[in-house]
């Protein structure tokens, strides 16, 4: 897999789909995104929350798990918006990865590392502004140090000792 070609074609995937929410009612919104792997890296999305959805789930027991944990966000309930709930964005860099896997390569690592850096690109181009919530996650995956050092590298220490909370529960 040409590491280039994946990153650019997660950027433009990403740049896609936020586009789309841009013309959404709820974009303004919009508090969190998450670019989101299964635990296999045989697919990729964006995934993301908003301020109302999470005060909604507001739970004092669980709130760092409904503000942390993207399989709890606002876009995993979208069910009629056929370009998230189909995943339309992603789906080319979804079947690559699927193939890749097929082929027994061994590219997690260089997904994960591609990921991260497109992650850091817009945290610092302002694309996705500093106030937004910004996560890299794999579903099912529950090394806290990874997760943190993913993270660390285009969110605050505010929100990073946020993460440290919530990975300890």
């Amino acid at each position: 897999m040409e590491t280039a070609l994946l990153k650019e074609k997660i950027k433009d995937s990403i740049i896609k789909m936020h586009n789309y929410l841009r013309a959404q009612d709820y974009y303004e919104d919009i508090s969190s995104y998450a670019l989101y792997t299964d635990d296999s890296y045989m697919s990729i999305t964006m995934i993301f929350n908003t301020n109302s959805y999470l005060d909604k789930k507001r739970d004092d027991k669980y709130y760092l798990t409904y503000k942390f944990s993207p399989a709890e966000w606002y876009s995993e309930n979208i069910k009629n918006d056929y370009s998230i709930y189909r995943n339309i964005f992603f789906n080319e860099i979804s079947f690559i990865l699927k193939r890749c896997a097929l082929s027994g390569k061994d590219y997690e690592e260089i997904l994960v590392n591609n990921c991260i850096e497109v992650l850091k690109d817009f945290r610092n181009s302002g694309v996705i502004p500093n106030d937004k919530l910004l996560l890299f996650m794999v579903s099912d995956y529950y090394d806290a140090d990874t997760i943190i050092k993913w993270n660390s590298k285009f969110n605050n220490p505010n929100i990073i000792s946020e993460i440290k909370e919530w990975l300890s529960d």
